[in-house]
């Protein structure tokens, strides 16, 4: 996470990201990028036969 991304972060989160630093902001935000691609890809296996859509269209991660 970059400087720029950090104060999109800041932008977006508000008051919220007032409370953190760089350090923790940055941490959340790779925690909550992690938590929505694996629910995202929880979700496209229950409805793609146990497969997530990078597996189907068969691109590497």
């Amino acid at each position: 996470m970059d400087e720029i991304d950090i104060e999109k972060a800041k932008v977006i989160l508000g008051d919220i990201a007032k409370k953190m630093n760089d350090d923790q902001l940055k941490d959340t935000c790779v925690e909550a990028q992690y938590l929505v691609e694996s629910w995202l890809d929880d979700y496209e296996r229950s409805i793609f036969e146990g497969k997530t859509l990078r597996e189907l269209l068969g691109e590497s991660i």
